[in-house]
Parts: structure tokens; sequence; C-alpha cells
């Protein structure tokens, strides 16, 4: 059955591709949308990526959101976030960067994480000045360099320190059009938790009483401190990413509405068909012949 899933992009896809430089699994550079074997239908990635167009435009379906990327725009696509490949102008040309998901996590104690997770999950795509497109051409180019200096003992080590410069820098950039914050508070450390706990467990657990319990505080608690800290109910965030999986699941899987809603564990397909209804205005079925 799992080969009726969701379609899955692996960092290892890349390695020994044509027109992709790959270092042992942490992350790969290349000059091309074309070398990077995206998902045609929505599919889901391990990795991070990091794109700058240079000229022209490209489509890019992010969590079922369709985004345009046009000259001296940069994209940051997350792992575990939903992407497709669409059409791109003939005059299209930008330069990737990818790194593994084991990377990211990694290197994610450097930096805010809930700043990074919440504005790029909503705000993936963000306007560069020329100061800052040179910018990352040079690291582009640079990383390109130090990679293929096989015979450098260091240079596994070089890279990875050059791309952890480079992901402060795209911070930095998307961070120009956030509002200043101040030092992360308990509630906003809880609720980086509480997210991270719904990106696992989410497709077997819908009440907030199971996070709430694996955070060891009361549901109401967590009720508050979630509306308080991101402005929608823990309930709303566990639904969004059921709602998200289930679009997905209908939009790119073989699977039968029965199936998907086994998956997403309902206790049968007309819970699943009610709960999609509601908070989608169509049932399953009809969102899947492309009705909505």
């Amino acid at each position: 059955m799992a080969d009726k899933g969701i379609s899955q992009f692996f960092m290892a896809k890349v390695a020994n591709m044509p027109g992709i430089e790959f270092m042992e699994g942490d992350f790969a550079i290349c000059s091309s949308i074309d070398e990077i074997p995206l998902p045609k239908d929505p599919g889901r990635i391990d990795a991070a990526i990091v794109g700058l167009c240079l000229c022209g435009n490209i489509k890019l379906c992010i969590n079922l959101d369709d985004y345009v990327i046009s000259k001296n725009q940069i994209v940051l696509i997350m792992p575990d976030q939903i992407i497709r490949l669409g059409k791109k102008s003939r005059d299209y040309k930008g330069i990737y960067i990818l790194a593994s998901k084991n990377f990211i996590d990694e290197m994610l104690p450097y930096f805010n994480q809930l700043s990074i997770f919440l504005y790029v999950k909503e705000h993936p795509v963000t306007d560069l000045s020329n100061e800052e497109v040179n910018i990352f051409k040079e690291y582009h180019s640079f990383l390109w360099k130090k990679v293929q200096m096989k015979d450098n003992a260091y240079r596994k080590e070089i890279s990875r320190n050059l791309l952890l410069a480079l992901l402060y820098e795209a911070y930095g950039m998307f961070s120009k059009h956030r509002l200043p914050e101040s030092r992360k508070t308990r509630q906003e450390e809880l609720f980086a938790d509480f997210i991270k706990l719904v990106r696992l467990n989410f497709r077997r657990e819908h009440f907030v009483s199971f996070y709430a319990d694996k955070l060891c505080i009361t549901s109401k608690y967590l009720s508050l401190l979630v509306k308080s800290v991101s402005g929608r109910s823990a309930s709303v965030w566990i639904d969004e990413y059921v709602i998200l999986e289930a679009k997905a699941l209908l939009t790119s899987s073989k699977l039968t509405i029965k199936q998907i809603s086994d998956t997403l564990g309902f206790v049968s397909q007309s819970f699943f068909g009610k709960f999609f209804r509601r908070h989608t205005g169509a049932s399953p079925r009809k969102f899947r012949g492309g009705a909505c």
C-alpha cells in the first residue's frame, strides 16, 4: 500500500545525478531546477531547498498553495512540506541549494526555530535586493567550488560551515519582512514543542489532550498558550495538518477514500467525510473529482 500514497522526494535521489554536486548526504548544489527530480504531483520532501530566480519565472505549489517565483525572488522550502513543480517560462534560470533534513535539524538550534517555522511556512517566497542577490550568488559559486575540492581533507567541514553561513543569510533576508521579535518565551518554546509533536503524530492523534499529556500540561493550558502565541487554537493547528495531508492524498495518491480515512486515523469513512466537508466545503469524492 505504501507505494500508493503521497510521493516522496528523498535527498538520496540526487546522488550521482549529472549537473548536481552532492556532499555525502548533507547537501547538494545545482544551477538548474531541471536537475532536481521534484514531483509533478504533490509530494513530500525530506530536504530543505533554497532557490533564487535569476530571470523568467516558475510556478511552485507549496503545501497546496500556488506561488510564482520571479526574478530576484528567493524561495525557501522546509523539510516535510508538500510541493509540486509547475510550469516555468522559457527564459527561466535559477540556482539551488538542497540541505538534508538531518542537517537542518542539527542547525536549527542555532536559529530561532519558532520564527523560522511560523514565518517561512506562511511566506516561503520573498523579494531580494540586488545586493542580496549578489550575496546569494557568491555563496552558491563558492560552495560549488569547495564541494568540488575532492582532495581537501576538510572539504566537508568547510562546506558545512559555508552552508550554515548561507542559511543565516537566507534567514536574515526573510527576517527583514517580519516585525522585530523579542527573546523566545517559555510559552513560545512549548508551542514549538507542540508543533513538533503535531508533525509527528497528526495522522493518528487528532485530540488536544494527547499533545497536552505529552507536554505534561493540561489541555486547557495548552489551548490557551497556543492561541496566545499563534492566534489560532491548538485544534485548528492539528486540523490544518490533517486537512493538508488529506488533500494531498486525494490529489496525488491511488488510495481509496476509505483507505485515506484509515491512514489518517478516522474511526469511519463517514466521519472522515464530515470532517473534510466541514473544513473544505466539499466531500472527499467531489474534491478528488476536481470540482474544488
